[in-house]
């Protein structure tokens, strides 16, 4: 299932569908095939903070809401960095 990144549930891994174009992004690890963890989305609308390889990335909601996102469980398809 599809869903925005802000809106997924918290605690999963994540494989990226597509990201806006925004080239920060990629530079932070988030591009299309990539894995996250999604840790948790802070109230009231604050960022959404995710694990990419061995880093923490705080995303604000606008971003996060941009970044389209299935789970990755077993769909045994590319590198899988949210371990």
């Amino acid at each position: 299932m599809r869903r925005d990144l802000y809106s997924a549930p918290e605690g999963r891994r994540l494989r990226v569908v597509s990201v806006p174009g925004l080239k920060i992004l990629r530079s932070l690890g988030i591009y299309p095939g990539a894995v996250v963890v999604k840790i948790r989305r802070c109230a009231l609308g604050g960022p959404a903070l995710v694990r990419v390889a061995t880093r923490q990335v705080a995303l604000g909601q606008d971003v996060a809401r941009g970044v389209w996102v299935r789970e990755a469980d077993g769909d045994g398809t590319g590198p899988s960095y949210g371990d």
